[in-house]
């Protein structure tokens, strides 16, 4: 695999950036800790518009598809990989797994606040 031969420890962050940035453009009202118009739930759109009322399908793209999207398990297998090594003439990359580990998690914030 990628991680085992020491390529590419990034692999997941393309996914993780794009799950996070889709889950907070569907944040609602409440998360955000906004003033809510009666029967808005998403800010960015206005209070009557069709997709308001459809809340279980906001739940399903946030919860579903950003979840299954940013795949955070195989994020830190593989920072725990590189951490500890496999096997024992595998070197380990805490540097690298360190490095990951922030740059991953900042990236994931910071595409939630955006």
């Amino acid at each position: 695999s990628v991680i085992e031969e020491g390529g590419i420890i990034f692999a997941d962050l393309p996914s993780n950036m794009l799950g996070s940035f889709v889950m907070g453009f569907f944040a609602s009202c409440a998360t955000l800790k906004l003033a809510a118009v009666e029967g808005m739930n998403i800010p960015w759109l206005p209070p009557k518009h069709w997709f308001q009322k459809m809340t279980i399908l906001h739940k399903g793209i946030t919860t579903g598809l950003c979840g299954s999207l940013t795949t955070f398990s195989g994020w830190n297998s593989s920072m725990v990989v590189l951490l500890f090594g496999t096997g024992s003439n595998r070197p380990t990359h805490v540097i690298n797994a360190i490095f990951g580990y922030i740059i991953g998690m900042e990236v994931a914030i910071g595409s939630y606040m955006a």
